[in-house]
């Protein structure tokens, strides 16, 4: 009994010693992290102190651009429509196919306006034919004409002469009155056929015939020009961007059939800001890009302004734009027409003048301009400056009192601005 005791005691000391080394191991732990904890936030807020980004005036060339995204469209690009009604018998292009003005592109059928075309042809020879014997009638009444002239003619003659030889009592009086008949009847038969040449039936039927075969001929030509319309002509030369009509199809007058583009000349145009509008010019270099993993540049000049600019809506943002333009020969056809192409404009350059960066201005509420020099000391001398052209990341410096290689502070802060940093921020 008295051994089972002293095992109990000797088991209680154990645990006891444990769980009072385990608690000073804790407290051990506890105080290194601790210590870490205290290093930590010493070196976090050792140098959590204010600091600035610097530059320098540097002398360079500047230019100011315009970079913007744009649409290009063919110069001349036109659709084609029919001009007649009719079946499409014949296509004789595809799209993709180069085409030049004048060419036939399809041809429209007609049965009926084939049978009236037929029917005009055989009537205006009809009224050919009659017109030619009515000239031929006439022509053979003036040869009749001049023989009954001659006859007329020669019975006055014999009269006048019978009449001389009665006065003189050579001839009688019924060989007289017989001459006289026969003149009397040769003058009336060549005044009714004169009368009838020049006044009469023959002309008359003439003028009628004529009339009738010209009649004739207005309605072949019209049917004949409405039988050309049935051929599709390409107005221009370019090339074939759509074909609208199907082979074997009836189509309407006016219908839709090809689309033609010429993409020999491109016009690019653009929408710029109207702070961007304001520094283009007519003549400015345009460089244009296009766009996708097989990029080409070509270059032209800005050939157009818009007179007026316009509102611009996307999604919720509105802006005030002015539409620009320019002329590209595309000899390469390496521009298709519909393209969204990358342009860059230079409005402006000027070569060799002091430049500083955006982030050196500060504007003081009294609107001036000024930039903060760092000198050696680690202070800031404030100068009031004027700017120039702006680049894409610098603008030009007009100062007379400023060199190139000067320290410029940059976002510099009011606060700097009237301290000269006497509190030590790091520059």
């Amino acid at each position: 009994m008295e051994t089972i005791t002293k095992d109990r005691v000797k088991t209680r000391h154990r645990v006891f010693n444990l769980i009072k080394s385990h608690k000073k191991l804790s407290i051990t732990l506890f105080m290194f992290v601790l210590l870490v904890l205290v290093i930590a936030l010493f070196f976090a807020f050792k140098d959590n102190v204010p600091t600035f980004s610097s530059d320098s005036i540097l002398r360079e060339n500047i230019e100011y651009r315009v970079k913007v995204n744009g649409i290009s469209a063919a110069l001349n690009e036109q659709k084609v429509h029919v001009k007649t009604s009719g079946t499409v018998s014949a296509i004789s292009v595809s799209a993709g196919d180069r085409v030049e003005a004048g060419q036939v592109l399809a041809i429209l059928s007609s049965q009926e306006l084939d049978r009236q075309l037929e029917k005009a042809r055989i009537q205006v020879e009809t009224e050919k034919t009659r017109l030619e014997l009515s000239r031929q009638v006439l022509e053979e009444a003036r040869n009749h004409l001049n023989v009954l002239s001659s006859k007329f003619q020669i019975a006055k003659s014999n009269h006048e002469a019978n009449q001389h030889l009665f006065e003189q009592g050579a001839l009688s009086k019924f060989a007289l009155d017989a001459s006289g008949l026969e003149f009397a009847e040769a003058e009336q038969l060549y005044m009714d056929e004169k009368n009838a040449v020049e006044n009469g039936k023959y002309l008359q039927e003439l003028r009628l015939q004529e009339n009738q075969y010209q009649a004739a001929q207005v309605e072949y030509n019209g049917l004949a020009e409405e039988k050309q319309k049935q051929n599709v002509v390409s107005p221009i030369s370019g090339t074939i961007g759509e074909v609208f009509i199907k082979l074997g199809t009836n189509v309407m007058a006016e219908s839709e059939a090809f689309y033609i583009v010429d993409n020999a000349n491109i016009e690019v145009k653009a929408n710029v800001g109207e702070y961007e509008a304001q520094q283009v010019k007519l003549g400015c270099p345009m460089t244009i890009t296009t766009l996708g993993g097989n990029e080409q540049t070509f270059n032209t000049t800005v050939s157009y302004i818009s007179p007026y600019a316009k509102k611009s809506t996307s999604g919720q943002v509105t802006q005030t734009i002015v539409e620009v333009k320019g002329l590209l020969t595309n000899e390469s056809q390496a521009i298709k027409s519909g393209l969204t192409l990358a342009i860059d404009i230079l409005c402006d350059r000027k070569e060799n003048v002091l430049t500083i960066p955006y982030e050196a201005i500060l504007t003081t509420p009294d609107n001036k301009k000024y930039v903060l020099i760092i000198s050696e000391n680690q202070t800031t001398i404030p100068y009031e400056i004027a700017t120039g052209l702006e680049g894409a990341l610098r603008v030009e410096l007009i100062s007379t009192e400023l060199a190139e290689g000067a320290k410029v502070l940059l976002n510099p802060t009011m606060e700097i601005y009237h301290s000269g940093n006497p509190a030590g921020v790091k520059l």
